[in-house]
Order: structure tokens, then C-alpha cells, then sequence
């Protein structure tokens, strides 16, 4: 399963920007970015592990198997709450910070999907 940047907040922040295209000129390379940025950084759940792929010059594969993974959380500000993003935190080993995967549409499910493939390796 594959899971991307929520499009709500996507939507938000190209209309926050194209607000500066009359005034700046910036917002149309700002809603570049963030569609690039939507495009190319994505959370894969596979039956072994979870993987995260960042990056837009280079790309970034981070890979996560499921028997290293401690803990999974969400973290939420007040607008993603309403909104239904937020962030997933995955912690491993030591990990004070976890490693973080910002603005996931509907969170849960995410974490749900991991927590159950994290319980099933374990059995």
C-alpha cells in the first residue's frame, strides 16, 4: 500500500501561494515545488517492511522492517486535525525522535496497516 502527502493540505498551500503570484512572482515556483515535493516523497507498507521514499534532486529510499520497528505514532496540530493529515512517527531501536513522515491522509489507517504487520511478523 502506497500513501502520499495529504492532497487537502497540498490544496491549501498551492492556494496560499498563488496568492503571491501577482505580488512576488515566487508562488508559481513555490507551487512547483510542492507538487514535486507531493509526487516524489510517498510511504510504501510492504509485507516485510515500511518504506520511505524522499527526495527531489536525489532520491532517498529509507527501508524498515517490521521487526525493528518499536512504536508507531501520530502527531496532529489543530489544522490537521479538522483537516484529517498528520504526521507518522515510526521509532526503532533507541530512538528518542522516531523517524517521521509528515502529512499522511487519515493517519490512522497508516498506522493501523503497520501495528497489524508489526503483530502478524511477531506470531
Amino acid at each position: 500500500m502506497k500513501y502520499r502527502h495529504s492532497k487537502t493540505r497540498l490544496y491549501i498551500m498551492c492556494g496560499l501561494w498563488a496568492l503571491l503570484i501577482p505580488v512576488f512572482g515566487v508562488g508559481l515556483l513555490a507551487i512547483a515545488y510542492l507538487v514535486l515535493v507531493y509526487k516524489r516523497e510517498y510511504i510504501t507498507i510492504t509485507d516485510d517492511a515500511v518504506l520511505l521514499n524522499t527526495g527531489l534532486l536525489t532520491t532517498n529510499e529509507l527501508e524498515i522492517p517490521f521487526k525493528r520497528i518499536n512504536n508507531v505514532s501520530i502527531r496532529k496540530g489543530p489544522l490537521s486535525s479538522i483537516l484529517g493529515y498528520g504526521n507518522i512517527v515510526i521509532f526503532t531501536g533507541n530512538d528518542v525522535a522516531g523517524i517521521s513522515f509528515k502529512d499522511v491522509d487519515n493517519p490512522a489507517e497508516v498506522k493501523k496497516q503497520i501495528t497489524q504487520r508489526m503483530h502478524s511478523r511477531e506470531s
